[in-house]
């Protein structure tokens, strides 16, 4: 018992040192070609240069709100103009019939509210 205890001990280690091996390996490996302070830089500025955009670097940008919620909208557009984002606003959700919700659902014991805000980004998520 005691031999076949050292035999898996000293097979852990051989597998243990040969993956470090080989991860110093692959690091040394493809590491050569710029230092990693040069490649932090870049990868900063790529980052950067991503999310500097009107969409912060997403496809789109969506904003729920109710169409009569005015203010909530003009706030958003005001925003959007003194920062230069690009969304498109999507109307929130008032009224959701309980027999469209998913299984299981309609023991939640939601407020409309949650279910009206659960629907719009439902609909946002189908876009």
């Amino acid at each position: 018992m005691a031999y076949s205890a050292s035999v898996t001990r000293r097979g852990y280690f051989v597998g243990t040192a040969a993956l470090i091996f080989i991860l110093v390996l692959l690091v040394l490996a493809y590491g050569q070609d710029e230092s990693p302070k040069i490649k932090a830089a870049h990868s900063k500025d790529e980052l950067l240069k991503d999310i500097g955009n009107s969409t912060l670097g997403f496809q789109k940008i969506f904003v729920i709100s109710l169409p009569s919620r005015t203010d909530h909208r003009d706030a958003m557009s005001l925003a959007a103009a003194l920062t230069g984002l690009d969304f498109e606003f999507v109307d929130g959700v008032t009224d959701v019939s309980r027999r469209a919700l998913p299984p299981g659902g309609e023991n939640l014991g939601l407020s409309d509210g949650a279910l009206g805000n659960w629907r719009a980004h439902m609909n946002v998520a189908q876009r």
